[in-house]
Order: C-alpha cells, then sequence, then structure tokens
C-alpha cells in the first residue's frame, strides 16, 4: 500500500465506563457491519469472552498505526505502551492498516 494513500473508515467511538468496557462484545458481525470501534486514551484491549476474532490496531494521535494484530482469537491482552488509541473491528479479509500507515476517520459517530 501507498503511504499517501490514506484509507478511510467508519468509526464509532466507545465512550463512557460501560462503552468501554462492552466493546464489541454483546454485538455480531452481521450487526456491526463495515464499522471500527475506537479507543481514544487506550493502550491495551482484551478479547475475553468474545465470540469472533477481531482485527485490532494501536495508533498515534494523529492515526499512525504503531502495531496491527490480524484476526485475535477470544482470550488474549493486547498492549502498546506508545498508543493513544486502539482500533478494533471483527475479523475480516477487508484492508487494515499495517505499521507505519495512516488512515483517516471517514464517519464519527
Amino acid at each position: 500500500m501507498n503511504k499517501e494513500i490514506e484509507p478511510t473508515f467508519k468509526v464509532l467511538e466507545a465512550r463512557g465506563f460501560v462503552s468501554r468496557a462492552k466493546g464489541l462484545l454483546f454485538t455480531t458481525p452481521e450487526k456491526f457491519g463495515d464499522s471500527c470501534l475506537l479507543f481514544k486514551n487506550c493502550s491495551s484491549v482484551h478479547t475475553f469472552f468474545m465470540r469472533e476474532n477481531l482485527d485490532i490496531l494501536f495508533c498515534d494521535r494523529n492515526f499512525l498505526v504503531i502495531q496491527t494484530h490480524l484476526n485475535q482469537k477470544p482470550g488474549k491482552i493486547l498492549t502498546c505502551g506508545k498508543a493513544y488509541a486502539a482500533l478494533e473491528r471483527f475479523a475480516s479479509d477487508a484492508y487494515w492498516p499495517k505499521e507505519g500507515e495512516r488512515f483517516v476517520i471517514d464517519k464519527f459517530s
């Protein structure tokens, strides 16, 4: 992928304790669609109790990707000490940014 091309994503922000704790836990890929869930001020996520695998990335304040984790199974803890935010979605074959790439938030809810 050319670093000059910035992929866009539809993003829902997890705000507040309940939303952040719940994450994607009580939804399904069919209900959530091709959106991603953003956790600001977050350097660690877990996949405990999930029924589906997740794609997760950690990024800085400018949405430059620091770490990418694809197809993560339930029961894991992922941490990135330098991260400002984490972005997650249900595991998919669709494009997911790699380390060193930047992405753009297309829609923010």
